[in-house]
């Protein structure tokens, strides 16, 4: 287990995870930023994977997580692009669902992975811009919840990582595993529970419209008056 696993799972995966999956309609200048987060520190350590696990060389997940932590900040600063990473990672997270459920490396090569993994962020960014609300909420919450399951696997060792990381290891057998379903299960139920919080606690906090605009809190007269109307 690199250390630097162990950080990313205690000061990223889990608190935020929860913090997603329970608020993101609330909290999208944090979702934004994980995303983006994610999406730089997995491209870097995803190139530099085989030289960390065959040499135990932790320079370059270190790397991959210094870069993200300073990279990230873009995604903030350009709300629509934070929001296209956010799409991409309900999309991933999804296509990686469906390889865990099938219990088995379903494609033959790592290329056809790829573009699989592609095309499902690609479909679930098209879905976030046409009908943003309802996907981002429970979209989100999937999300959130894969990031958890990832932080607690850490430690578990279950082997769901394994796929989710996008490192398969063909000796992993999930199946046989009653950790990694209960995992499984887990992420199943904070997708629920994150879905129906966010929309009942957080319902209107994110602009369903377009992702420029950031709604402010109005003074009360400006509600009262509005209340009347």
């Amino acid at each position: 287990m690199l250390v630097s696993e162990i950080i990313l799972s205690v000061c990223l995966y889990i608190p935020f995870g929860l913090a997603i999956a329970f608020g993101a309609n609330k909290f999208f200048r944090i979702t934004a930023y994980v995303a983006g987060f994610f999406v730089i520190e997995q491209i870097i350590s995803g190139i530099g994977y085989q030289i960390a696990s065959s040499f135990g060389n932790a320079v370059v997940p270190i790397v991959s997580i210094l870069v993200g932590i300073a990279a990230a900040f873009a995604f903030i600063i350009i709300p629509v692009l934070g929001f296209t990473a956010t799409g991409g990672m309900v999309g991933y997270a999804l296509g990686q669902f469906v390889v865990l459920l099938a219990n088995k490396d379903i494609f033959y090569n790592g290329w056809i992975h790829f573009l699989y993994l592609v095309g499902c962020a690609a479909v679930s960014i098209v879905l976030l811009f046409v009908e943003e609300y309802g996907v981002y909420t429970v979209g989100t919450a999937f999300w959130g919840g894969m990031l958890f399951v990832m932080g607690v696997d850490v430690f578990a060792q279950t082997g769901v990582n394994s796929v989710l990381l996008y490192r398969w290891d063909q000796s992993v057998e999930i199946g046989a595993n009653k950790s990694g379903w209960a995992l499984m299960t887990t992420w199943f139920l904070i997708t629920i529970l994150g879905s129906l919080i966010q929309n009942k606690l957080f319902n209107g906090m994110l602009n369903r419209t377009t992702p420029f605009v950031f709604k402010i809190k109005r003074n009360k007269e400006e509600v009262e008056d509005d209340a009347v109307v």
